[in-house]
């Protein structure tokens, strides 16, 4: 047992210098690459789809919607790439985990357990609606949804215990090809605006950087000199991405996190630890926000349109972004009031908001809401409150490892819940459905039971009777 223990303690930093080693080669020696003839670099490109193959969850972390880091590095080498290839991804991860299957046993009873009932009752549910928006509006959002966050969901969920690490580990390299792809992104902005340099969507990039620092932070046996950098390096650079939800969302989850430490700490002076650590953090957000507001109510006078003046100082680009989401939210809160029952139909919100330029409501609850009724928004809270409840308990569970990867899997599980309720549509907040899969196969693996607060009351009636 003790020789087992060593090698599993020596194995783990191995873990982390590979994945470090990753990082740098992908943000480091990457964009050097790109110089090389494409026939060359179409030969090197056969090197990480063997990776990809052989480690499918690194696959299945970019499907997340790593599509604008990949095309900020293919524009310049004259391959444009579409949605065709995060088709071609989704197609890779699902070969991958066929072949995973062949050498690791996975977590099948996952795909029974109420979550996934849950999840499979929501998706008939969008097949059904588009019977309402017709196949013209509703199939294609349909399929987008199948073919990325179903499949997400079910392959982070039969992700096999020694190897679910990966599944959060790999937002580190797509973290470092993030900093790369804004660096690049910047030196285009100029020349064809922000939305352009960044793939169509800036806040797919910004996503995938904040949840690079989180998971950073987070990263057990690794030094806080390491760690703390490394994290702050990836919240910095998402602030050139010019989008404000993820910094926001991941100020909140950091919060949450240190007093969820204080809460479920065994010892006290570690819950002490956690509250000095919160005070502190607030202390600094506070002081740090005011200072480099002062600062950016400067600079816009001479670049009203830089990221960083439009997340610090406020710029009538981004107060009329905010008064665009609050007229959606009233939009699709009166087609809600008027198909309470079961919605416009799937993709109905695209005629209704075509005029306005967008397609989607821009926050999640509310697109459920208008589309599918009232019954796909309890389906799809459901399937909320099963992923956080049935995971909640094991953060007190004996095993460290298994508390220690509960507590990544709700900190990111409620990074992409709060996301979701100010960006993006179903199909684009597929990370809520890769995170509720990580709990999912996590839950599933251990047992779904009675959740912590429930059971200690059962336990306080059995002893009145």
């Amino acid at each position: 047992m003790h020789g087992n223990r060593t090698q599993r303690s020596a194995s783990l930093p191995s873990i982390q210098w590979l994945i470090l080693g990753a990082a740098l080669i992908i943000g480091v020696i990457v964009p050097l690459l790109l110089t090389l003839p494409p026939r060359l670099l179409a030969v090197l490109g056969m090197l990480p789809a063997a990776v990809i193959l052989w480690v499918p969850e690194l696959a299945v972390v970019l499907m997340q919607d790593a599509l604008g880091i990949v095309q900020s590095f293919t524009r310049l080498i004259g391959i444009p790439i579409e949605s065709g290839f995060a088709f071609g991804l989704a197609g890779a991860a699902l070969l991958g985990y066929i072949l995973l299957a062949l050498r690791h046993r996975l977590v099948y009873r996952a795909i029974l357990s109420p979550l996934s009932l849950a999840t499979y009752a929501l998706v008939a549910v969008l097949g059904l609606s588009i019977l309402r928006s017709g196949p013209q509006v509703g199939l294609d959002k349909f399929l987008r949804f199948a073919g990325f966050n179903l499949l997400g969901f079910l392959l982070a969920s039969l992700t096999p215990a020694p190897r679910r690490r990966w599944l959060v580990y790999g937002f580190i390299p797509v973290g470092a090809a993030g900093i790369a792809s804004v660096g690049l992104a910047l030196t285009q902005m100029s020349a064809v605006g922000r939305l352009t340099a960044f793939g169509g969507n800036p806040i797919w990039t910004s996503r995938l950087l904040c949840v690079a620092g989180l998971v950073m932070l987070w990263w057990p046996n690794l030094s806080y000199w390491i760690r703390v950098p490394a994290a702050t390096a990836f919240f910095i650079v998402a602030v050139f991405t010019g989008s404000r939800g993820p910094l926001l969302t991941s100020g909140l989850i950091i919060a949450v996190a240190l007093l969820g430490r204080a809460l479920y700490a065994r010892r006290r002076h570690t819950a002490g630890e956690s509250l000095i650590l919160f005070l502190g953090m607030m202390f600094v957000a506070g002081a740090g926000f005011l200072a480099l507001r002062a600062i950016a109510s400067e600079q816009a006078a001479v670049n009203p349109y830089s990221p960083f003046v439009r997340i610090f100082a406020g710029t009538p680009e981004t107060e009329a972004s905010t008064e665009t989401r609050l007229a959606l939210y009233q939009i699709a809160l009166e087609q809600f009031g008027q198909n309470p029952l079961f919605g416009i139909g799937l993709g109905g919100m695209v005629t209704v908001l075509q005029t306005a330029g967008v397609v989607y409501p821009h926050n999640l609850f509310l697109e459920f809401a208008s589309e599918t009724g009232i019954i796909g928004l309890l389906l799809h809270a459901l399937g909320l409150i099963l992923a956080f409840f049935g995971a909640v308990p094991y953060l007190r569970d004996a095993s460290p490892r298994t508390r220690a990867d509960t507590a990544i899997g709700l900190m990111l599980f409620l990074f992409a819940l709060l996301n979701a309720q100010v960006s993006g549509d179903m199909v684009g907040n597929k990370m809520l459905w890769f995170f509720m899969g990580y709990l999912n196969g996590l839950v599933s693996e251990k047992g779904w039971g009675v959740p912590g607060f429930l059971r200690r009351r059962k336990v306080l009636v059995r002893k009145e009777e």
